[in-house]
């Protein structure tokens, strides 16, 4: 018995940690309250019709065995109308607790994706997209579930004990104390039972998280696993994730049919219980036969609903180990922002004073300090880690800097870098970076509200409109994930076209032609200075000979940025002053 109670004091304590789960879930339950009270109003109605379903038999028993007054046909007719009520209420509250869930899934889920968009990328890029989609679908609707179904199903359920309770002790004082004494053991028993249920559902939601984050990766890159001759290797691993999971559930399972064994030999204790006090009070005249089906449904309406309530402890605990997750996306703190100026130039340059980054412990740009003009074309080359992307990933305001500063700047204008002044720059990241729809929708990412004509003009500029045109249906040719059906240089220069519709002051190309043949790329350029599109350019290269493009060129070695003499010579020109 001290051990019984040992474990349910720390169930409490591990609750009172978890509360704030709980009100975190209840707190947005705000805008369905209207619902949820009306889904707890036809509870309330069963719940009566159940008791009063009950009562009505015990007289029909009563007048059909002459115990009573003969009311057998209105009695009948009584049950029906009950019976029928108690089916239309639970029809509509199966449409509304459905109802509620979906609503309140897509609530919460439309909320964590906002999150998701707005937050800090250092924060979302360090979750694995399987582990982020895990949490978006299975454990919303958990939480979903809890909401809509369990929390309401609780107070249906302790209005069931009130209301058989009450009708109970009115029949026979001994039996309903004994009954709502008996019942609360089983309660006991699932706290007792609930620290193991716990532990093991947390395990689960990582291992399934794991095991889809596998998958993922499997599918995405599965030209690579082909190429390894990677098929076995891949199988025997999902098996070893499907054997974790499978032990996991099987250790679960087995703490909760134990919890349900102990629970259903309280319930046939207390039913045992009243079965022979119904018929020791029966052997005596003490009650009539109608009295003793009382006694056995009543107890078992109020034993029923604590035995539910003990059930529900381990789907609660499922809830709440989700809910924490959820949570967790809920957590991730917003990008820095500022209020939009109406107003900005149409040439933008930046400015970078003093600015130092590290990746963990490992600095990789250090006391850098640079001006681009408005209207300079800039080349930055540099060896592979030497730090350009990361460069970009700053001015893009996707990681913050440990020390300096950095704004964009025009005339009598400036504008501290933030995820807002996103908006004055044009992007092509490296490698394929196009989403599965059509080639029109790529596009206009760019700028949502391009008409086609806009459209073919930035696919000439990119040199696509060649390979596009002929297709069955151009622009609403359908591609896959990741450009699936176009080869690599196609899929760069559509992402090269999205940039140029998006016609903004600044064009950051972090090795934006690498997919190109020399012929292409130097068309591609040459048409972009031609038609005006390279106002202020930032372009990342390993390739020195694009510098021919450039104004000026920097080099990035040693955490520290060079300026490079156009034509390049042999000799590199003076490193940039670092400002202090």
């Amino acid at each position: 018995m001290k051990e019984v109670l040992k474990k349910a004091i720390a169930f409490f304590r591990d609750w009172n940690n978890q509360s704030r789960y709980l009100g975190w879930m209840i707190k947005r339950t705000r805008p369905f309250a209207g619902s949820l009270f009306l889904l707890f109003l036809l509870n309330l109605v069963m719940t009566v019709a159940g008791v009063g379903s009950t009562v009505v038999s015990k007289y029909v028993i009563d007048g059909a065995t002459g115990s009573g007054k003969n009311i057998t046909t209105q009695g009948i007719a009584a049950l029906v109308l009950i019976t029928a009520v108690t089916i239309v209420v639970s029809a509509f509250s199966s449409i509304i607790t459905t109802h509620i869930n979906e609503k309140y899934a897509f609530s919460i889920r439309s909320q964590a994706f906002d999150t998701i968009l707005n937050g800090a990328w250092t924060k979302v890029s360090a979750y694995h997209s399987g582990d982020m989609i895990t949490r978006l679908t299975s454990d919303i609707d958990r939480v979903a579930n809890g909401i809509a179904a369990i929390l309401p199903n609780f107070l249906f359920l302790i209005i069931r004990i009130l209301i058989a309770f009450g009708v109970l002790f009115y029949y026979d004082h001994f039996l309903a104390v004994m009954a709502l004494i008996v019942g609360p053991v089983g309660v006991i028993l699932s706290l007792v039972f609930s620290g193991k249920l716990h532990k093991y559902q947390t395990q689960l939601n990582v291992t399934e998280s794991s095991y889809r984050s596998f998958m993922q990766e499997t599918v995405e890159h599965i030209a690579v696993s082909k190429a390894f001759s990677r098929e076995t290797i891949s199988h025997d691993r999902l098996l070893s994730f499907r054997d974790e999971r499978l032990q996991l559930i099987l250790k679960r399972n087995k703490i909760s049919t134990a919890m349900n064994l102990c629970i259903s030999l309280v319930f046939s204790t207390g039913y045992f219980i009243a079965f022979g006090w119904g018929i020791y009070k029966l052997s005596t005249g003490s009650i009539t036969y109608g009295t003793m089906t009382v006694f056995l449904s009543l107890v078992a309406q109020v034993q029923g609903p604590i035995v539910g309530l003990g059930s529900l402890i381990p789907q609660f605990i499922t809830v709440l180990s989700s809910t924490g997750r959820v949570m967790e996306i809920d957590s991730i703190v917003e990008e820095p922002r500022i209020t939009e100026a109406k107003y900005f130039p149409e040439q933008i340059g930046l400015k970078v004073r003093g600015l130092s980054f590290a990746y963990v412990d490992e600095k990789i740009l250090d006391d850098l300090s640079i001006d681009i003009g408005p209207g300079e074309i800039v080349g930055i080359v540099g060896c592979s880690g030497s730090g350009k992307t990361t460069l970009i990933r700053l001015i893009l305001s996707l990681i913050s800097p440990q020390e300096g500063e950095q704004s964009f700047v025009g005339e009598n204008w400036e504008e501290p870098v933030s995820a807002s002044s996103r908006r004055f720059v044009s992007y092509v990241p490296q490698g394929n970076t196009l989403f599965s729809g059509t080639i029109a929708d790529n596009l206009r990412m760019g700028r949502p509200d391009a008409d086609d004509t806009s459209l073919w003009e930035a696919l000439e500029v990119a040199d696509a409109a060649d390979f596009v045109r002929p297709l069955d249906e151009g622009l609403n040719t359908r591609i896959g994930e990741n450009g699936l059906g176009l080869s690599e240089g196609q899929a760069q220069r559509i992402a090269i076209a999205r940039a140029v519709i998006r016609n903004s002051p600044i064009l950051i190309l972090d090795e934006a032609t690498s997919a190109l043949d020399a012929q292409t790329e130097e068309k591609v350029l040459q048409r972009m200075c031609a038609g005006g599109l390279l106002k202020t350019c930032i372009l990342i290269t390993h390739r020195r000979t694009m510098l021919r493009f450039c104004t000026r060129a920097l080099e990035v070695d040693n955490r520290a940025i060079r300026e490079l003499e156009l034509p390049l010579s042999a000799a590199p020109g003076p490193a940039i002053r670092k400002e202090h």
